[in-house]
């Protein structure tokens, strides 16, 4: 009886142990596959990413063996807990139909494992070498006499084959307990469509005029979502037969016109080969990108309009520019696009004296080759998790450099030492001595403008819990610091402030 005792325990100990191990595998394998996607899929969508983790070996021997019996085995990092140490390497397969393949996106995927000092290994292929790639991969017959072979899968299975079991056998008795009340339902409809039949046939014997079919009251709402559906599947469809040069002109129209969310839309549905040579023809591109992040698409109907076949060269001007330039050839006006029409800054009475102008030869519109001032465009933030001391530094002698939609992504006391000590001593009266404790990190002068703001008996208790606690700029203290620094700081405008 202890030996079955034992073996139960054996088995649910081991069993979790190696199950907290492989989930940590799967999603840190998962998280970086989807990552290396938003990186390629926005230049290839019909690339295709396969992301294989490897984990070291460990020689483990069994305890409570003697010293003369060979007792010893390798195990995987998976049979204990999953960390970064167990990781030998990571192998990256991108099947793509680029050729060649930008240098630019495999550095950035390269370089999302240096922080880590984990070796990333990318290997990119024709479509045509897919198959080959494919077949090098185990199947699932031999992944699962793989699994077979390490106990700890071996009771899983068997533990999971009982609870399937069991679970038969419930649904069984469910249905058999049902089946007479589910056979009367079924009877009762089936007489009530014959009724409905009986009715119907004698409706239209007697020269009836109503109609017969019964409509749900879904079904308009139905009706309604599936044109929607369809005109936005129509919109997609155009803007991905648009040719090389229309899509640049349609898209820096709405970079110019600052229709964002329409640009978002067009960059997440237009075609691998548009989206390249945007990149190569248009070189704010990626900062442009860079704002879109956080905007929602919105779809419109701009680049159906049959201007787009034969663009006029405006991608260099934007809408200042551009009504200057209609101001001295108004008979170009007809020539715009109507995104840039409506977003033109002009008056109704100039708009009217230009519909009545006779259309001009687009040959004869005299463009300038002078581009215009970019916009002035803000910036997605840094991200930034962690500071080093020289960072710290760097930022306190160097506040000025700092551009200010970017201060607020920079965890730092800094923006709370450069208060006046009354602004210091408000903020820290509002907290208690933990909270403060555990925002007390980064350098010694830092640290001092906390210091010298705190009463004699709360410094005297910051200091009791410094000694029982890892402050951390994710803490609740700090974040609150860091929020009331930067309202308070004379130049961040008010929507960083809210960021």
């Amino acid at each position: 009886m202890k030996k079955i005792i034992l073996f139960i325990l054996l088995l649910f100990t081991v069993h979790g142990h190696a199950q907290n191990g492989i989930e940590k595998y799967l999603a840190f394998e998962t998280a970086l596959e989807n990552r290396i996607k938003t990186i390629i899929k926005p230049f290839d969508a019909k690339a295709q990413i396969f992301t294989k983790v490897k984990v070291k070996e460990v020689k483990t021997v069994l305890p409570g063996l003697s010293g003369d019996q060979d007792a010893s085995f390798l195990l995987s990092g998976l049979e204990g807990s999953f960390s970064q140490d167990t990781i030998d390497a990571v192998e990256v397969a991108v099947i793509s139909e680029l050729d060649p393949f930008p240098v630019e996106i495999l550095d950035r995927v390269k370089a999302l494992l240096d922080q880590k000092q984990i070796n990333l290994n990318v290997t990119v292929t024709k479509p045509s070498a897919q198959m080959a790639l494919l077949l090098e991969q185990p199947t699932t017959v031999e992944k699962f006499f793989e699994a077979w072979n390490h106990s700890n899968y071996r009771f899983a299975l068997i533990a999971g084959a009982i609870g399937l079991l069991g679970w038969l056998i419930t649904a069984t008795v469910w249905m058999i307990a049902l089946f007479p009340a589910q056979m009367k339902k079924t009877a009762e409809k089936i007489e009530s469509g014959l009724t409905s039949i009986g009715r119907a046939a004698e409706n239209l014997a007697l020269g009836s005029s109503s109609q017969i079919r019964d409509v749900s009251p879904e079904q308009p709402k139905q009706l309604s979502e599936s044109r929607s559906t369809n005109s936005q599947d129509a919109y997609t469809v155009a803007l991905r037969e648009l040719p090389s040069e229309a899509i640049l002109a349609v898209f820096t129209d709405a970079y110019w016109c600052e229709e964002d969310q329409y640009a978002a839309w067009m960059w997440a549905n237009s075609a691998s080969s548009q989206r390249c040579y945007l990149a190569e023809k248009w070189p704010i591109l990626a900062e442009y990108l860079g704002t879109l992040d956080n905007v929602t698409p919105s779809v419109a109907a701009y680049h159906m309009h049959p201007c787009y076949l034969a663009p006029l060269e405006l991608n260099h001007i934007d809408q200042s520019d551009l009504a200057k330039l209609i101001e001295h050839q108004p008979a170009a006006y007809k020539l715009l696009s109507p995104l840039r029409q409506e977003k033109l800054p002009v008056s109704l009475q100039n708009r009217l004296d230009w519909l009545t102008t006779a259309t001009m030869d687009r040959k004869k519109f005299e463009i300038p080759n002078q581009a215009s001032q970019a916009r002035q465009l803000r910036q997605t933030p840094l991200g930034i998790q962690s500071i080093s001391t020289e960072d710290e530094n760097f930022i306190w002698e160097n506040v000025d450099r700092i551009p200010q939609h970017l201060v607020s992504s920079i965890p730092s006391l800094v923006w709370f030492a450069r208060l006046e000590v009354r602004d210091r001593s408000e903020i820290l009266s509002r907290m208690s001595a933990q909270d403060i404790a555990d925002a007390m990190i980064g350098t010694e002068p830092l640290l001092a403008s906390v210091k010298e703001c705190l009463p004699e008996k709360k410094s005297a208790l910051v200091e009791s819990y410094l000694t029982k606690t890892s402050p951390s700029r994710y803490s609740p203290g700090f974040q609150y610091i860091m929020k009331q620094a930067l309202t308070k700081q004379p130049f961040i405008a008010e929507d960083d402030r809210a960021a």
